[in-house]
């Protein structure tokens, strides 16, 4: 998946919040999981938070914000460049 479709699947994930903006997406899914990326936001969503254990340390909403602020330094381009053989 690419950023595009993350960021919908979480829009969606914070509808689901606003309908009870106290629960987590714990309460929703009994599994998340990703690869790369998704085991980012995984991570994110899924870390305790040290104040109160009923909720994740990351909301769906801060996850975006968080990919909007470092997403373009995430995922810019990389360029391979190989070593020269001689």
């Amino acid at each position: 998946m690419d950023l595009n479709t993350y960021l919908v699947t979480f829009k969606f994930f914070i509808e689901l919040q606003a309908k009870d903006p106290t629960t987590s997406l714990a309460h929703y899914f009994d599994v998340i999981s990703g690869t790369s990326t998704g085991g980012l936001m995984t991570a994110m969503l899924a870390a305790p938070n040290s104040t109160d254990s009923d909720h994740p340390l990351f909301t769906p909403s801060e996850v975006i914000e968080f990919y909007k602020l470092y997403g373009p330094d995430i995922f810019k381009a990389r360029y391979n460049y190989q070593a020269s053989k001689n």
